[in-house]
């Protein structure tokens, strides 16, 4: 790309190019941290094809705290899918009773005492709208039918040039610039940022959106995946919806057993009728696209004003589903950064954390996709497989070890077991609290997080008093959330699986990440949480005569709270 001219033009604090999984839930989580981006998006609206199918777990915890789960699991129970589970394997559909790889009862979905929430079968189509909605409604601007033509990076800004719907061109000046422009990224490639990894694993394979009618073959069983193998097709065929849309991906195989490479819609056609294995089907293709699978991760997520998320990052088989959710991910670790920085609450260096935490999780998670693709695994992992995480491990046992956590433990970024106790650097677990007053129903200690960093303290007035002065200090909102300190009461549970003591001071990002946990001193509450935001968020704690503490505490307002409900 060549430079940009530098003329007058709007100015934006995040312009998001690409608005697929990645770029639509980077727009929504930046409008709840305050930031309102805009998206330019090529295509003319969001996604027509199914594609990603599943959201995990832990993804629905960030679109709830986001504010749109119940929104996606309403799309998903409009198309009929809201029930479905499990992954059954057959020779073909019809007339072949399979085996359960998944069985309907296995909890992938249900993670039970993990989370307040499940994952949902939910195709990348139906919430991808959810998303859009949401995210305009507060404060975003998304302009589909608009591309990103050229850019230029300066000290202080990035220069863009957009060419609208209309044809129209014009120059924007933004603070700072995300690729959501998926795995062929022409912003990765301007950048000029190489990709490592296992590279392709499925050269030659398509993805066929059709219309069939189905339920003589799939006689009463329900599954939100089947796949089929026999000599001539290697394929995983999804509901879209309870009418008689399917998508199926995978590949039609020769008279040697090896992939075609042309697949034209009596090709795609044909290539449903052996998945199902009745052969006079009537089948209307509606949709075909190539697609290719493989293991590719950048080199790099951050070059200077400009990061990489979702498949301009990485990308990965499909086995196991971790695709999107990946990305959505990576949306969420960057959104409260690139705030923090804009609203003048964290320096630059915060934002290389992104790629220090980011990048070895999809890495590590990239190749557990890769090793469910190369050894057939389609399970829930485990099983006398050492190299293969079990699901629950790749959801939510993913760790930090950044600038942006104090304390973390060094080891790999996807543990061989689960370990959530509130170690820096992990995902803060999930503990109900039961009702503080008559008529309250239990609540999870994580609708605690979401927008701030929080403060889990057990009432200690010496860390309310620290609170308010890291507000002062910092320009930011701190919470602080007082815990019940007696075991038996309502918050024993938070306590039990926190590891909280009396005394003791536990700090959450606003990303439900733990970022570091107290010695249990509360004498020197502000020097300590002093330092721990100034090394977070690379500032000096230093008040306005330069001595570096306050004398007097009581003077100073912050936001504390019992966080009763």
């Amino acid at each position: 790309m060549s430079a940009p001219s530098a003329t007058a033009g709007q100015r934006l604090p995040v312009l998001i190019v690409g608005g697929g999984p990645a770029g639509l839930s980077l727009a929504l989580f930046l409008t709840r941290q305050g930031v309102h981006p805009t998206l330019v998006e090529r295509r003319a609206g969001t996604g027509d094809l199914p594609r990603a199918f599943s959201l995990q777990a832990r993804t629905m915890e960030i679109l709830r705290a986001a504010g749109v789960e119940q929104a996606v699991r309403d799309a998903s129970a409009g198309a009929g899918l809201a029930h479905l589970r499990g992954i059954l394997s057959v020779e073909t559909l019809a007339g072949d009773p399979g085996r359960w790889v998944l069985p309907p009862d296995v909890p992938t979905f249900d993670p039970g005492p993990l989370s307040p929430v499940g994952g949902v079968c939910c195709p990348q189509d139906l919430y991808e709208p959810v998303l859009a909605r949401a995210a305009v409604e507060a404060g975003a601007q998304i302009e589909f039918g608009s591309e990103l033509v050229d850019f230029e990076q300066g000290p202080d800004e990035v220069l863009a040039v957009i060419r609208s719907e209309d044809g129209q061109m014009r120059t924007v000046h933004a603070a700072y610039l995300v690729a959501a422009d998926g795995a062929d990224s022409p912003v990765r490639e301007c950048l000029g940022v190489p990709r490592s990894g296992r590279g392709t694993l499925v050269a030659s394979a398509i993805n066929v959106l059709f219309r069939a009618d189905l339920s003589a073959a799939v006689n009463g069983r329900t599954f939100f995946m089947c796949t089929a193998f026999n000599p001539r097709a290697s394929v995983a065929l999804t509901p879209r919806d309870a009418s008689g849309t399917w998508s199926m991906l995978g590949v039609a195989l020769d008279g040697d057993g090896q992939p075609v490479r042309d697949y034209t819609p009596a090709r795609c056609a044909q290539l449903v009728r052996d998945a199902v294995g009745v052969e006079d089907l009537p089948v209307e293709v509606l949709r075909a696209i190539p697609w290719r699978s493989g293991m590719r991760i950048a080199d790099r997520f951050r070059t200077r004003r400009v990061f990489l998320v979702g498949d301009a990052a990485h990308t990965m088989s499909p086995s196991g589903g971790y695709g999107a959710n990946t990305a959505i991910h990576d949306s969420h670790n960057l959104a409260w950064k690139l705030a923090a920085v804009l609203q003048g609450w964290a320096g630059d260096g915060l934002l290389d954390s992104y790629d220090a935490e980011r990048r070895p999780v999809a890495w590590a998670t990239a190749e557990q996709a890769a090793l469910r693709t190369i050894t057939g695994h389609q399970g829930p992992g485990g099983g006398g497989r050492p190299a293969i995480r079990d699901d629950f491990t790749i959801m939510f046992g993913h760790r930090y070890d950044s600038s942006a956590v104090l304390g973390a433990e060094v080891g790999e970024p996807l543990p061989e077991r689960l370990d959530l106790t509130a170690l820096p650097g992990t995902r803060a677990p999930h503990a109900v609290r039961t009702a503080h007053s008559a008529g309250k129903a239990p609540q999870s200690v994580l609708d605690q997080f979401g927008r701030r960093f929080v403060l889990l303290t057990t009432g200690d007035r010496r860390w309310s008093e620290a609170v308010g002065l890291v507000h002062r200090r910092f320009g930011l909102t701190l919470e602080e959330c007082r815990l019940d300190s007696d075991p038996h009461g309502a918050d024993g549970a938070v306590l039990q699986a926190y590891g909280l003591a009396s005394d003791d001071a536990l700090l959450v990002r606003p990303d439900g990440f733990v970022a570091w946990r107290s010695d249990g001193s509360p004498e020197d509450a502000w020097p300590q949480l002093a330092e721990i935001f100034a090394r977070l968020l690379g500032l000096e704690a230093t008040d306005e005569d330069g001595t570096g503490r306050p004398s007097t505490p009581e003077d100073h307002c912050g936001r504390a709270t019992d966080c009763a409900f």
